[in-house]
């Protein structure tokens, strides 16, 4: 044991130990590393979770592989008036229909009130984040065609999932970043060297994608 350890710190032979590392590391990034997905991550549960149990009994519905996006219409100002509405249903029944599943889409439900109006626009599910994001963006264009002073929203199933994605997009790059220089300015306070702090930079960054890269190996097996 004392042999091994006078290898690891020795002047002469550490500097083997540093190689050794850093090719496996490299290997281990180039083999499993860099795999990244567009698509929204899996739940991760096993079958015997109440919740995937559901999920598995939903797929035995008809709409199992339906989606569908509410579009809200709100008038700024009192009522929807006639032509307003018609505007509506004509870019359902144009463009909103031309985006729909069926290529069909139900008329515009309207509140009591008549300040609001629902538009229900089936679609196919989309487990692209990006094409997810793009269609959303669509939907708005096509159903706010021609309007004037009515507020369009988009919500239902799949304006959640284009929210709930919308929120973490670049999260991870803006709590990695701040991290990375807040811990390099107690560094450089620390070592008071231009370069010395690099190290334990690298050290901690080298071992993060590493932690990142075994945990999916693991997750996945």
């Amino acid at each position: 044991m004392s042999g091994l350890l006078r290898f690891i710190t020795s002047a002469k032979t550490s500097w083997i130990v540093l190689v050794l590392a850093a090719l496996a590391a490299a290997a281990l990034f180039s083999i499993a590393g860099g795999e990244e997905s567009e698509t929204a991550p899996s739940v991760g549960l096993p079958d015997s979770a109440e919740s995937v149990q559901v999920d598995q009994l939903r797929e035995e519905f008809p709409s199992a592989d339906d989606t569908s996006a509410l579009l809200v219409f709100a008038s700024d100002e009192g009522e929807l008036d006639a032509d307003t509405l018609a505007l509506i249903n004509e870019n359902a029944m144009g463009e909103l229909a031309d985006l729909s599943r069926e290529g069909f889409v139900p008329p515009a439900q309207v509140s009591d009130d008549g300040t609001v109006a629902l538009v229900v626009v089936p679609l196919e599910p989309e487990t692209d984040v990006a094409a997810q994001s793009e269609r959303a963006q669509e939907l708005r264009d096509a159903a706010s065609a021609g309007l004037d002073g009515v507020r369009v929203y988009l919500t239902g199933a799949e304006g959640f999932e284009v929210d709930i994605a919308a929120v973490f997009a670049g999260a991870d790059f803006t709590l990695l970043l701040t991290t990375v220089i807040v811990v390099a300015v107690l560094l450089l306070i620390t070592y008071r060297s231009p370069w010395l702090w690099l190290v334990p930079l690298v050290v901690i960054g080298v071992a993060d994608g590493l932690a990142g890269i075994v945990a999916r190996q693991v997750a996945s097996a």
